[in-house]
C-alpha cells in the first residue's frame, strides 16, 4: 500500500468501527511502516509532500492527522514492538502534533511506550516530550482525555527530571480545582499511584 493509498481509506466517509477496520487492512497489506511515514508527513506538515497527496487545506490535513493516529494507534496496541525500534522518531514527532484530537492517540500510546521501554535510553528525547505534556495539560483548549493521558506520561517521567515534579505538583493543584467527576476519579487513582 502506498501513502496515496492510505491517504484515500482514511479520507473516506467516516463509518462505525472506522479506525479498527482500517487497521485491519493496513496490517493485512503489511504496510504499518508506510502509515508511519505518512503520519510523520502529516505531524510534521511537509507541505511538499502533502500536496502530492491531495492535501492542501489545513482542515483536510487536520482531518488526515487525527485519523491517521486513529488508526496508528489500533496497530500501535496490537503490535507496540512496532514502535520500540522507532522510539527516537516517535518522540521527536510528538512535540510537533498540532491537532487537538490526534494529541489524544498521541499521548496514550506514549503512556503506554514509556511503561515499556528502557526510559534511561532515550533520555533526551523524553524530556521533550515531557516538556510537551506539560504544555498540552497547561493549554485550556486540550481535552480532558489528552490531560489525562499527558499527566500519565508526567508521572512515569517524574523521576528523571528535576524540573518535573514541582510543575507536576502545580498541575494536580490546578486540576484538582473544581474537577469533573471523571478526573476526581482520576486524582485519586494518581495520588494513590504517588504515595
Amino acid at each position: 500500500m502506498t501513502k496515496q493509498e492510505i491517504k484515500e481509506l482514511l479520507t473516506r466517509d467516516f463509518f462505525e468501527d472506522f479506525a479498527r477496520q482500517c487497521a485491519t487492512i493496513i496490517k493485512a497489506e503489511g504496510a504499518e511502516e508506510t502509515l508511519f511515514e505518512l503520519l510523520c508527513d502529516l505531524v510534521g506538515r511537509d507541505k511538499g509532500r502533502l500536496s502530492k497527496l491531495g492535501l492542501k487545506k489545513g482542515a483536510d490535513v487536520n482531518r488526515a492527522e487525527f485519523r491517521a493516529a486513529y488508526v496508528f494507534e489500533y496497530i500501535y496496541f496490537s503490535n507496540p514492538e512496532f514502535l520500540e525500534k522507532r522510539v527516537e522518531e516517535f518522540a521527536a514527532l510528538f512535540p510537533q502534533v498540532k491537532g487537538e484530537s490526534a494529541k489524544r492517540h498521541f499521548s496514550k500510546i506514549m503512556a503506554h511506550l514509556l511503561g515499556i521501554i528502557d526510559n534511561d535510553k532515550y533520555h533526551n528525547q523524553l524530556e521533550e516530550v515531557a516538556a510537551s505534556c506539560v504544555d498540552w495539560v497547561i493549554n485550556q483548549k486540550v481535552r480532558v482525555a489528552v490531560v489525562v493521558w499527558a499527566v500519565e506520561c508526567l508521572l512515569t517521567l517524574k523521576a528523571r527530571y528535576e524540573w518535573l515534579p514541582e510543575i507536576l505538583e502545580e498541575i494536580m493543584e490546578n486540576l484538582s480545582e473544581n474537577p469533573t467527576a471523571g478526573m476526581k476519579v482520576r486524582l485519586k487513582k494518581w495520588k494513590c499511584h504517588n504515595h
